[in-house]
């Protein structure tokens, strides 16, 4: 694994000397832990997302999860004695009906969350995963609007299939 640091000097060089050869390993590397996810069995899977996420040129996802300037974080689990911190976490940093959204997530599929722990143990953020096959049932329909997303997606498609036999 590199340095931050030099990890950073090598990819901004790389950009800025042959920008199709690094947008060509951007893809490849893509393609490769995009492959090797969906190859891990499902307890595994949470793993890849740091690494999926760290290709991302939005400074703010990044900033999210790569802080700069904090070093030493490790995601495992949430704990259910770790509910305080992360709930305090979402009312600091969310919209007030955000961290009642993130509160109604812990009480009914608490094992989606992640803590992302510092060096001395403690949680310094979190983040939420899930399988949305796992959630109908266990949320209410109100919180869930992406789980009708396949029957939108059906209806659509049908509509363009109907257009495209007249």
């Amino acid at each position: 694994m590199l340095h931050d640091q030099v990890q950073q000097a090598v990819s901004s060089w790389l950009r800025g000397s042959d920008p199709l050869r690094f947008s060509t390993y951007r893809r490849a590397a893509w393609r490769q832990v995009r492959a090797e996810s969906h190859q891990a069995d499902g307890g595994d899977r949470w793993r890849y997302t740091a690494d999926m996420l760290y290709p991302v040129q939005n400074p703010d996802l990044r900033e999210a999860f790569f802080p700069t300037g904090v070093r030493n974080l490790y995601v495992e689990r949430a704990r259910p004695s770790e509910e305080d911190a992360i709930l305090a976490i979402a009312h600091a940093h969310e919209a007030p009906l955000a961290a009642v959204a993130i509160n109604r997530w812990w009480q009914n599929v608490p094992e989606s969350f992640y803590g992302m722990r510092d060096a001395s143990g403690e949680i310094a953020g979190f983040y939420i995963a899930a399988d949305l096959r796992t959630l109908r049932g266990r949320m209410p329909a109100a919180a869930l609007p992406w789980l009708n997303c396949s029957a939108i997606c059906n209806r659509i498609r049908a509509k363009k299939d109907k257009t495209r036999a007249k």
